[in-house]
């Protein structure tokens, strides 16, 4: 069965994708779900269009990004955490959390989806890869007690 996906779908495909997927999994999980519609010639033709749209508007987006990366590359970004006794973390420290502190503290924009690091469950300076299209930059994470 052919669908348009209205939202990411991990496994599936991104939003405003055309894909053929299996009938009972389109009628039984996607649709009712609100993740997908089933597809017509008007539907592709407009999913089509948002899609070009939405790849030109990541691009811009990233281009603005990679301009912004520079003037943080290599800097320290402190996050203050609870600390038990032997340095672990209370609750861990997710690409969201970093993202925050990022912009509160050197005011650049990152979305969580472009850091490239695990959860980080310890107290101390970590090593976060931060990834937009093929261009990386590391930066120092530093968490502290609070």
């Amino acid at each position: 069965m052919k669908v348009i996906l209205l939202k990411n779908v991990s496994k599936v495909g991104n939003k405003n994708e055309i894909k053929e997927v299996a009938s009972g999994f389109a009628l039984n999980y996607l649709i009712p779900q609100k993740l997908a519609r089933t597809s017509t010639a008007a539907l592709e033709r407009e999913a089509l269009k948002k899609s070009k749209e939405q790849e030109k508007y990541d691009e811009e987006n990233e281009a603005k990004l990679n301009e912004q990366l520079n003037n943080i590359q290599g800097k320290e970004v402190i996050i203050k955490a609870k600390i038990n006794e032997k340095g672990h973390l209370f609750a861990r420290i997710n690409s969201e959390e970093i993202s925050n502190a990022i912009k509160d503290q050197e005011d650049v924009l990152v979305d969580p989806k472009y850091i490239k690091t695990k959860s980080i469950k310890e107290a101390g300076t970590h090593l976060v890869t931060i990834q937009v299209g093929k261009r990386e930059i590391n930066i120092n994470l530093v968490i502290t007690a609070q």
